[in-house]
């Protein structure tokens, strides 16, 4: 699971760097090398369904206006992991999977329903498979 709501200090280099892992993992072309260790790891095979925890709806992304007032910090993170990975999880490569998410304190009908909308909505955008 990738969490960018309590296991991740929400400053923009670690948004940005937390989604560009997440692509490169998805891509199996994530690489590290540790210099003290002489070794190299990487991301060959991914055994496991992936899916993010988005920071909260609540939470403001500050970087992006949308007629001039700030984008739901959640909404941006899943629209991003979303465009950027549900084509590769699709493919026959990784077994047809898809963008999956926790979405934690989730308190009310009208929260869930709200997030089903926006789901809803970006599979359509996304032309995500049935």
């Amino acid at each position: 699971m990738a969490d960018f709501d309590d296991g991740l200090s929400p400053t923009w280099p670690n948004i940005l760097g937390g989604h560009h892992t997440l692509i490169k993992a998805l891509k199996r072309n994530l690489r590290f090398y540790d210099p003290d260790m002489k070794k190299e790891y990487s991301v060959l095979e991914i055994h496991s369904q992936v899916f993010m925890q988005p920071r909260s709806l609540r939470r403001e992304e500050e970087h992006v206006l949308i007629d001039n007032a700030y984008m739901s910090a959640a909404i941006f993170d899943i629209t991003v992991y979303a465009f950027h990975n549900l084509a590769k999880l699709a493919s026959e490569k990784l077994g047809h999977q898809s963008c999956y998410f926790y979405l934690p304190k989730i308190d009310f009908e009208e929260e869930a329903i709200f997030w089903n909308d926006i789901l809803c909505h970006l599979e359509t955008l996304l032309g995500a498979p049935p």
